[in-house]
């Protein structure tokens, strides 16, 4: 693996570590995410060469140039100073993606239309809005439980980074996801996708085994950092029973028997 690819294996990896959903609520982690989530898009996430030294510093910020250049990469840098944040451009993302041995745009399409189906719009209870992954998981025993959950996750990545899906969770670690009005839109507008864009034979083993370590590097510094503004409380659970829970402000109320039928790291869960 060359040094270009490796800085787009970082990037994707330390960017995933924001949207991965979080399932514990120990701070500093709900700031943390709240204030990177926020962010992301007008500052990218944050740069680490990982050089030595100097020398290899300078290497390293040649190559980011280079791919900022080449259109691969964006970099932000606040008054012309040194790069503080970077993001992959779309066409980037995908194929490091793909690079890994993560799933693509497809999956996100097949993900996002389960939202829909099991979601409902205008949304009148708190479930037509936030699906349960258990909807889109099945019933399993817990160990299987886990690895279908992470499997969902690397499905719906692709759109948790570009703001077509959000997701929460319960105090007890049970993961929900929303499609927001960008993502109901970009459903709308694509075709159905003809091709399967999982990789079959072309994943990368180094590759993967820097992403994963990226990832697992940036999750530790979500759940350690001191936030940006120690005020703020950041992400705030969803309530632990949602079922019946209304969007206005009501009284809780019992789901009909109709709308009953027509509505509806691994981490710890």
């Amino acid at each position: 693996m060359d040094l270009r690819t490796s800085i787009l294996v970082q990037i994707l990896g330390d960017t995933d570590a924001v949207f991965i959903p979080m399932r514990t609520w120990t701070r500093p982690g709900p700031p943390n995410r709240y204030f990177a989530r926020r962010d992301y898009l007008k500052q990218g996430v944050p740069w680490r060469s990982h050089g030595a030294d100097e020398s290899e510093r300078k290497q390293i910020q040649r190559a980011l140039d280079r791919l900022a250049k080449a259109g691969k990469v964006t970099v932000f840098r606040p008054r012309r100073g040194k790069v503080l944040g970077v993001r992959l451009t779309d066409a980037s993302d995908l194929a490091t993606r793909r690079l890994v041995g993560l799933p693509g745009l497809a999956a996100a399409w097949w993900s996002c239309r389960k939202l829909a189906r099991h979601s409902r719009t205008p949304a009148a209870y708190l479930t037509d809005l936030y699906v349960p992954e258990r909807k889109l998981i099945g019933e399993w025993e817990p160990e299987r439980y886990r690895q279908e959950a992470v499997i969902v996750e690397d499905m719906l990545l692709c759109a948790l980074v570009r703001g077509w899906v959000d997701s929460n969770a319960d105090s007890q670690g049970r993961v929900s996801y929303t499609l927001t009005e960008a993502g109901r839109t970009w459903l709308d507008a694509t075709p159905e996708p003809v091709d399967d864009d999982l990789p079959v034979n072309a994943v990368d083993q180094e590759a993967r085994e820097v992403y994963d370590d990226m990832v697992k590097a940036g999750l530790i510094r979500l759940d350690t950092a001191t936030p940006a503004d120690p005020r703020e409380l950041g992400m705030i659970p969803l309530p632990v029973a949602c079922e019946g829970l209304r969007l206005d402000g009501g009284e809780l109320q019992p789901l009909t028997d109709d709308l009953k039928t027509t509505r509806n790291g691994a981490q710890d869960m």
